[in-house]
């Protein structure tokens, strides 16, 4: 403590345990090691298996500041997986799927008509399918006015 200053809170040496080390010393996440696993398949579950083990993962991933890669594992993967789930709970769930939650919480629901099932499964199915073009025009949208905020408070 510095007896000029009582008020000042204690400080500590600000050194990080990698310091010495760079991105060059620390091995790649296998989605972005094309040259140590070259096949595409291989790499989508090596990286699936690194994230299963975040404290093998945690060193690569702060070291490398592109943020490409995650990008492209998102739009390879991610967001497929998450097509894929979306249509075969459209096509295989609840026709229903806030009942039972509802019923959990003790709230008031009705249940649809005999003959709007089909309907509402059919609408189910027709969303998911046109999901990838609905995040398309949304991150389209979200990024217009993120840009137009920045834009507008430029100084």
């Amino acid at each position: 403590m510095d007896p000029a200053n009582p008020y000042e809170p204690p400080q500590s040496d600000l050194i990080h345990p990698d310091q010495d080390r760079g991105p060059s010393d620390v091995l790649l996440v296998p989605w972005e090691d094309k040259a140590r696993i070259p096949g595409f398949l291989d790499r989508i579950l090596a990286t699936m298996r690194l994230m299963a083990r975040p404290g093998e993962a945690g060193p690569s991933l702060g070291l490398h500041r592109r943020i490409g890669p995650a990008v492209s594992y998102f739009a390879w993967v991610g967001l497929p997986m998450i097509w894929v789930m979306q249509i075969l709970a459209a096509l295989f769930g609840p026709t229903d799927p806030m009942a039972g939650i509802l019923d959990r919480f003790g709230l008031p629901h009705q249940a649809p008509p005999p003959g709007m099932e089909s309907f509402q499964r059919t609408l189910q199915v027709v969303v998911s399918l046109f999901f990838p073009v609905s995040m398309a025009i949304g991150m389209a949208v979200i990024g217009f006015v993120s840009h137009a905020g920045l834009w507008l408070t430029k100084a």
